[in-house]
């Protein structure tokens, strides 16, 4: 195996049992409360926004940038288009379920533009 000859350095010292050190490593799992994991993920899509372009005006409001729009609402029917590859890297980043992640997208745009959103998708 490739890591027969791995020396993992404990506090100074070697230690005797490189294997167990580094599988203690590789199986960490970190444990994020439902909260958490909100804050989380309106961070990723705060962050997400300031890279894009937006468009906000009487029409509706866009978020795109030179090859996609990734966002488009449309104020008459208050109708929010997600372009399903971020929607599906979203809900994949995440752990969610289709429905969750276009109810929480819903949620944050709903918040980061004040409007009413019926239909999403």
């Amino acid at each position: 195996m490739w890591y027969d000859n791995l020396t993992v350095v404990c506090r100074g010292r070697l230690s005797p049992y490189p294997l167990f050190v580094l599988l203690i490593f590789i199986n960490m799992k970190y444990i994020i409360s439902e909260g958490r994991l909100d804050d989380i993920m309106k961070k990723y899509l705060d962050s997400f926004l300031l890279n894009k372009d937006v468009i906000d005006n009487q029409a509706g409001i866009a978020v795109y940038d030179d090859e996609e729009n990734y966002l488009e609402y449309f104020p008459r029917k208050r109708e929010l288009f997600i372009l399903n590859e971020f929607l599906d890297e979203f809900e994949t980043m995440f752990g969610l379920t289709r429905n969750e992640a276009i109810k929480f997208i819903r949620n944050w745009f709903e918040n980061e533009f004040y409007v009413k959103v019926q239909i999403a998708g």
